[in-house]
C-alpha cells in the first residue's frame, strides 16, 4: 500500500486561510446590508409614506344615517327569499 505524502506548507495554509477570511467577510457584509435594508430602510420609507398620506385624508364627514340606510337596502336586496312550496321530486 502506497503512502500518500501531502505537501502542506505554511504558505498554502495562509493562502487558503486568506481566501476563507475574504469570502466570509464579503458574505457577512452582504447579509448585514440585506438585514439593514429590509428591517430599517423599508420601515423608514413606509413610515414616511404614512406621514405624507396623513395630510391627504378626506376632510368630509360621512352621514352615517344615509350610509346605514344604503347598507340596509343592499342587504335586503341580496337576501335570499325562502321558498316554502317545493315539490319533492323523490316522492
Amino acid at each position: 500500500m502506497k503512502k500518500i505524502k501531502l505537501k502542506i506548507t505554511l504558505q498554502k495554509i495562509f493562502t487558503y486561510l486568506y481566501l476563507l477570511v475574504i469570502f466570509s467577510t464579503i458574505a457577512s457584509l452582504f447579509f448585514i446590508s440585506n438585514f439593514l435594508y429590509n428591517n430599517f430602510y423599508l420601515t423608514i420609507t413606509q413610515s414616511q409614506e404614512i406621514i405624507n398620506l396623513g395630510g391627504q385624508i378626506a376632510e368630509e364627514m360621512v352621514d352615517m344615517r344615509k350610509y346605514d340606510a344604503v347598507m340596509k337596502n343592499i342587504e335586503e336586496k341580496n337576501k335570499m327569499q325562502e321558498v316554502s312550496n317545493i315539490n319533492n321530486p323523490f316522492d
